[in-house]
Order: structure tokens, then C-alpha cells, then sequence
């Protein structure tokens, strides 16, 4: 993932969410996906879903261990966790 800004994180990659949480981590790499139990475990940073209406969930914690900081508008639009 070298030189790379931002993964999305399937669910075809369930097994290797934390392998993928380390790397993204270790490389301040935004890691987006529709799986909202990877971003509560805190392996993603930010879950899209969009049932009835779009929800944008962040996970703080795993944010700050990627050095990712979000402007205070992007912020007031999402739920963190």
C-alpha cells in the first residue's frame, strides 16, 4: 500500500482486517469501508452506509493512531465513535 492515501476495505477482506488496520496505520493511509463493525473494532477509520439515508460513522481512536485529522465541518456531518 506504498504511496497510497486511502484504502477501501471490502468485506471480502474480513480476514485481513488487521493486517490491513497495521499497514493503513503504520502509513497514515484512510481506510473507508461499508462495514461498520470494522470501524467500531477501530481496524477502519470511516464506515459509509446508506440503507434509509447515508451515515458516516469515524473512529476516533484509530484516526489519531493513523495521524488522520478531519476539518471541524466534515466533523459536525458524522457520528464518531
Amino acid at each position: 500500500m506504498t504511496g497510497t492515501k486511502a484504502a477501501f476495505v471490502t468485506t471480502g477482506l474480513r480476514a485481513h482486517q488487521d493486517e490491513v488496520a497495521a499497514a493503513a496505520s503504520a502509513q497514515s493511509i484512510l481506510t473507508i469501508t461499508a462495514d461498520a463493525g470494522c470501524v467500531v473494532a477501530g481496524k477502519c477509520i470511516v464506515g459509509i452506509s446508506g440503507a434509509s439515508k447515508t451515515q458516516i460513522i469515524v473512529n476516533k481512536a484509530a484516526a489519531r493512531r493513523s495521524g488522520i485529522r478531519f476539518g471541524s465541518a466534515f466533523l459536525m456531518l458524522v457520528k464518531e465513535i
